[in-house]
């Protein structure tokens, strides 16, 4: 890592501090054509800044690198194929992140209630639905013999 890469920094408005790319649209626009300089640049900008904003948004530690990486990878993938680009980066990669995170934590708690439903439904909350669909040795043992009976599956089910 360059000198300059350690004290490269997003500073308000659309300006950074970087000799290379001193705007964020330079920034932009070095993406764009694929510099492999201009990636690294995103990448020393903006992962502390993201992992300090997934740790507020209550990332588990173990996920932040992670998440923050395929981020940036994404926003990376994105300016190289899409013709349009956002007008404050700074502003367009943090919000980026709060959807993500909420995108995964709405589409976690909507797994907890669908799970928590199918339990009542079937009866006590320790019960766990595993599969929808029997397996065909699954059905076999159930049912105590080698052929397939369509009527283990119950009058509504059908298996695939």
């Amino acid at each position: 890592m360059d000198r300059d890469d350690t004290h490269t920094q997003a500073l308000p408005g659309l300006r950074l501090e970087s000799s290379a790319y001193p705007t964020q649209q330079a920034l932009i626009e070095g993406i764009r054509s694929g510099e492999d300089g201009a990636i690294r640049q995103l990448f020393i900008l903006y992962t502390r800044m993201l992992a300090e904003e997934a740790r507020k948004l209550n990332v588990p530690a173990a996920d932040r690198e992670h998440l923050v990486c395929t981020l940036l990878d994404d926003i990376v993938m994105r300016f190289i194929e899409s013709p349009i680009v956002p007008a404050a980066l700074t502003t367009y990669v943090v919000n980026t992140l709060r959807n993500r995170v909420r995108t995964h934590h709405r589409d976690s708690t909507r797994e907890r209630a669908t799970d928590q439903e199918a339990c009542a439904a079937y009866g006590t909350s320790n019960e766990m639905v595993v599969a929808e669909c029997h397996s065909e040795y699954g059905i076999r043992t159930s049912t105590g013999s080698d052929e397939i009976s369509y009527s283990a599956l119950g009058d509504n089910e059908t298996c695939d």
